[in-house]
């Protein structure tokens, strides 16, 4: 509560003296009320804490869920056949009442000493032993303390887990995990990631394969309608996680193929808005780092993490992916590939569909929209965005004020030194003179903010903060944030090095420190930078003769399009090839044929890795083919080549 109104524009901020914050709740709040409710208020020396530590590295507000550290219980330091005979007793100790802790621990401490001994053990009522542990040495019972804190443990979902099943533990408690049983729309949303298996995507303009995408939906369980979702070529990460988070900030475009009524179109545009509850996820590695924790600070939601390989925990988002592959399926479009390439990239015909991924994402738009307008089961044959309607006009709808604030949080974060000059990011330095008129903000005015906010702004010596917290988008080094700890907010700064970091991903920035290291080039200045990439950039043309061939293609489709004339002007020179029905009318030089020895088609001549081959040999391996034989080869190599170079303009046509 303190921090929401301090960071309310309309209230006026204070002094941190003591007079200054008891006057300050004294004008913001019901000092009587805040006494009844936690016993006393805040002191001057708490209130400081908490207003200097705001996006930091020691950062605990407890509104945001997101920013505690070490997730996870810690591995025990007990042999696990102990650990197994200690929770056997324990659970035998709840099975009655009035049982003596210290009996039950003497009982679990024979037991232990049997085990090292290799002797038939009381609770497998001495039929059997145990197979002696390696070494009996670091075998040891635990102590009275831990067998009891062990009982009080047990006392809860685990006890009925292991004693009576996980069925047991479901019935009671509902999943194992906190309930969900939202009373309005936008308080639970769960979000998760899976690869979509019927979908092989291809570069339309290269011909490249790139694979299975990744998709990413946020569903609101109380109206069952998707907020957002994200579609991407890389595997699962937070970055798809916040990307998904930003598209349920943003409005949605309304599909032309989609014929609605006005108001449900205008509906549907708007699945938008703040959640006002908790974000349940999965406790991916991904989504429990440094960068992930930090961005959900920086945005606010509640999070929740679900049980660990257990999906019933956000049931409802599972069920909607397995709703939309369904539904995807009519809208599919069918395609066709190169064989070799089928079967190097393990493309299955029969499973999957070869689109674009842009393509893709127009059609998962659709599949979205119709499943808003379609009855769902879990509605009672109502349709979400029915639902959705009704609790807008109950509640109202609480959009996202500051979207770029939701873009930075996808960033990555890094607490680097800042100085007079900038500061350096992954061997690239970043921030503003004030030159520039889209940077104002110079390196001299954030590091006075610094030292006002770590009240050293008086010691004109020291001009360098140590962790000062940063943010870079790992899509693009060009620009990076730098926390105002003053002001409270990102600042943009730009990077020095404009021309070789426009639009350069992380990945390749460090490919280039690798490649410049192995080569023993220099890197450090921006010339020396750009060297190494124009370098690399060969290197990797020799390497891939492919490329030039997926050039040359990209450039046919151009051949017949005003714009790409205009762009290519005679730098490059076009044969044109007329379509035919079956592609062996028109005869192509042979110095412009493409791929032809690896062509599927061609006939292959005969194996002469049989028996007896030395004696035995078919007439068309011989040196002296047959003239019918080669007219016949040459003729199929020139319509193979003419069906590649005849590759219409639109972007419904592959390779």
């Amino acid at each position: 509560m303190t921090l929401k109104t301090w960071d309310d524009p309309d209230v006026e901020r204070c002094s941190l003296t003591k007079a200054g914050v008891s006057a300050w709740y004294a004008d913001n709040f019901d000092i009587d009320d805040l006494i009844a409710r936690f016993g006393r208020l805040p002191s001057e020396t708490t209130f400081r804490k908490w207003i200097q530590t705001r996006g930091t590295e020691n950062d605990r507000r407890p509104a945001d869920c997101a920013s505690y550290k070490s997730i996870g219980a810690r591995r025990r330091k007990i042999d696990t056949v102990v650990l197994q005979i200690i929770k056997v007793w324990v659970n035998r100790f709840h099975a009655k009442d009035r049982q003596s802790v210290h009996g039950f621990w003497k009982k679990a401490s024979r037991d232990v000493e049997r085990y090292i001994r290799g002797e038939k053990l009381e609770i497998l009522d001495f039929e059997r032993a145990l197979e002696v542990p390696k070494n009996p040495d670091d075998v040891k019972m635990c102590s009275r303390r831990i067998f009891a804190k062990e009982i009080e443990r047990a006392r809860g979902g685990k006890a009925l887990s292991i004693a009576f099943g996980m069925r047991a533990r479901k019935q009671r408690y509902g999943g194992g995990g906190v309930a969900q049983e939202p009373v309005r729309f936008l308080q639970y949303v769960q979000v998760d990631d899976t690869p979509w298996p019927m979908v092989f995507v291809i570069d339309a303009v290269r011909g490249v394969p790139v694979g299975i995408p990744t998709v990413t939906i946020a569903i609101d369980v109380f109206t069952r309608v998707i907020l957002g979702w994200d579609i991407t070529f890389e595997p699962p990460s937070y970055a798809s996680y916040m990307r998904t988070m930003l598209h349920t900030a943003l409005p949605k475009r309304v599909p032309k193929e989609l014929v609605c009524a006005p108001e449900i179109a205008r509906a549907l545009m708007e699945t938008c808005g703040h959640v006002v509850g908790h974000v349940v996820v999965d406790n991916a590695k991904p989504l429990t780092g440094r960068s992930p924790q930090d961005a959900g600070g920086d945005v606010g939601y509640g999070l929740r993490w679900a049980g660990d390989r257990e999906p019933t925990h956000k049931g409802h988002v599972e069920s909607c992916i397995g709703k939309l592959q369904e539904i995807i399926k009519n809208e599919l479009p069918a395609a066709t590939w190169d064989i070799p390439l089928m079967r190097e990239f393990n493309y299955d015909p029969s499973t999957q569909a070869i689109v674009t991924i842009e393509r893709f994402r127009e059609i998962f738009a659709i599949v979205v929209a119709r499943y808003h307008t379609s009855k769902h089961s879990g509605l009672l044959d109502r349709y979400p965005i029915d639902v959705w309607i009704e609790q807008r006009a109950q509640h109202g709808l609480d959009m996202v004020r500051d979207v770029d604030h939701l873009r930075r949080a996808i960033g990555q974060l890094v607490y680097a030194e800042f100085r007079g000059e900038g500061a350096i990011i992954e061997g690239l330095r970043y921030g503003s003179d004030g030159s520039d008129d889209r940077y104002p903000v110079t390196n001299e005015d954030l590091l006075f903010n610094i030292g006002m906010a770590r009240g050293v702004a008086a010691d004109t010596k020291k001009r360098t903060f140590h962790k000062v917290k940063f943010k870079y988008d790992p899509n693009d080094m060009s620009i990076a944030w730098v926390f105002d700890e003053l002001r409270g907010e990102y600042v943009e700064i730009p990077c020095a090095m404009r021309r070789y970091s426009e639009n350069l991903p992380l990945w390749l920035h460090r490919r280039l420190k690798d490649y410049a290291s192995d080569k023993r080039m220099k890197f450090e200045s921006e010339h020396d930078m750009l060297e190494v990439h124009t370098a690399y950039s060969q290197a990797m043309r020799r390497v891939i003769p492919d490329a030039f061939v997926a050039e040359r293609r990209a450039a046919a489709r151009l051949a017949d399009s005003s714009q790409g004339r205009a762009y290519l002007g005679d730098a490059i020179k076009l044969l044109p090839v007329d379509s035919s029905p079956t592609g062996m009318e028109n005869v192509i030089a042979h110095d412009t044929r493409v791929e032809t020895r690896g062509d599927p088609n061609r006939i292959a001549p005969r194996s002469s890795n049989r028996k007896n081959s030395k004696r035995r040999r078919d007439r068309r391996d011989a040196p002296s083919v047959t003239k019918s034989a080669s007219a016949e080869m040459a003729q199929q190599d020139m319509a193979q080549t003419a069906r590649r170079l005849d590759i219409a303009s639109d972007t419904g046509s592959y390779i």
